[in-house]
């Protein structure tokens, strides 16, 4: 309990520095008031300075400790004021002590010219005091005197400067350590950054893979189901017709349980090696399930072959966009896919002409309406810029649509790793 409350008053003191300036003021005139009746008091000769008139001088300086903090140098006159009255008044002990906390004072709290003034004087003094007693070529006095009352005003200058020192390097370990903790709430905020981008970064390629991989599939199967409803059930070839549509529905729906397995592989492991990688070697598969709902799809030229797997990949998902997007939007239309290579470039361009009447009418009622959001078309134009490409999407003049990619068929390492698709 008695470091608790000795803590608790320190504590106290430091965070209140007037109060603490008031208790060394008093405690400066209670312990010089002491001194001074230990030798001063008793018999004087006849005509001399009575004792206790030494304690006003003492009183005053020991204001100078009330002004050293804001007000260095009216504490420092202050200081020599009371010091020079108390040696017209005869001198005694308490103008040394009032001297010593002086010097104190002026070096721990006052500023560089200050401290730089009392420095100098304390000199001068030294050197008039070893002058005045050396004068007469009595060196060995002069010596001795200067020594002693370098020894007197020394103390408290080495003091202060020991202390202001140590204060100094405190401070400055407080506040570096102060930047520390800040460059560490930094780095753990860049950190926090660097997750939350990752994770959206990873929660965008999800996406496309989810729109490319899983919502092409799901396209197919409400394209043959629309087909199959469209059908009158009087037609002799219903039953031909719903057969095929439901082999075709349950081709797209493992295609798309199989491609949402992998996905979901993918996101409970660790390595991105175990992703799935689509290729322009599969594109006769794509072609395949094009002409399957309907298109009549015909191919000019192939792609180079070996590509950079990022341009590979973004060259398929585009096409795969492409032919699912002709599939929805213009059923029973022709689409031509023509793959042209340049020195430095590969270029894809993917044509269909509007969809029939009949068949644009009995299926657009169905597919308007959920797929008609233009999200593909973002995320091909995003695959083309990726990889520094671009993407042309537009009406033809008949009606139809059009999609040209432009993709550079050079890719450095960075552009392999940004797109994974």
């Amino acid at each position: 309990m008695e470091k608790t409350g000795g803590g608790t008053a320190r504590a106290w003191l430091q965070a209140r520095p007037a109060a603490w300036d008031r208790i060394n003021a008093a405690s400066l005139f209670l312990v010089g008031t002491v001194v001074l009746a230990i030798t001063e008091a008793g018999p004087q000769p006849d005509g001399a300075t009575p004792w206790w008139s030494h304690l006003l001088p003492l009183a005053l300086g020991s204001l100078n400790s009330l002004f050293r903090r804001r007000h260095s140098f009216l504490g420092l006159a202050i200081g020599l004021a009371a010091v020079g009255w108390d040696a017209a008044l005869g001198g005694s002990v308490c103008a040394v002590l009032v001297l010593i906390d002086l010097l104190y004072n002026s070096t721990k709290y006052g500023g560089q010219r200050l401290r730089r003034l009392v420095f100098g004087l304390s000199g001068a003094l030294v050197l008039l005091v070893g002058l005045k007693d050396g004068s007469g070529g009595n060196l060995i006095d002069g010596v001795r005197s200067a020594l002693q009352v370098g020894a007197l005003l020394g103390t408290p200058l080495w003091w202060a400067t020991n202390v202001r020192q140590r204060e100094e390097i405190a401070a400055v370990a407080e506040q570096r350590l102060k930047l520390e903790r800040e460059h560490a709430a930094d780095r753990l905020r860049i950190s926090d950054l660097n997750r939350q981008e990752a994770i959206q970064t990873e929660r965008s390629r999800m996406a496309g893979d989810l729109h490319d991989a899983v919502a092409s599939r799901l396209s197919a199967i409400a394209i043959h189901s629309a087909a199959a409803l469209a059908v009158s059930p009087g037609d002799p070839r219903a039953a031909e017709r719903d057969r095929a549509a439901l082999e075709s529905v349950r081709t797209a729906s493992t295609e798309a349980l199989e491609d949402m397995r992998s996905m979901i592989t993918v996101l409970r492991s660790d390595s991105i090696a175990e992703r799935p990688s689509p290729s322009l070697a599969g594109a006769d598969n794509l072609l395949d399930q094009a002409r399957a709902v309907g298109l009549e799809v015909t191919l000019e030229g192939n792609a180079p072959a070996p590509l950079p797997t990022a341009v590979d990949q973004a060259l398929y998902r585009i096409l795969q966009e492409g032919l699912a997007n002709a599939a929805k939007h213009a059923p029973g239309s022709r689409a031509r896919i023509r793959f042209r290579t340049e020195p430095e470039w590969i270029e894809l361009e993917l044509e269909n002409t509007p969809g029939t009447r009949r068949n644009h009418h009995a299926l657009g009622a169905h597919l308007a309406a959920p797929f008609g959001t233009g999200v593909g078309l973002d995320i091909m134009a995003e695959r083309a810029r990726a990889l520094d490409g671009t993407l042309v999407a537009g009406s033809t003049d008949d009606g139809g649509w059009q999609v040209t990619a432009r993709i550079p068929s050079k890719t450095s390492n960075s552009v392999n790793e940004k797109v994974d698709a």
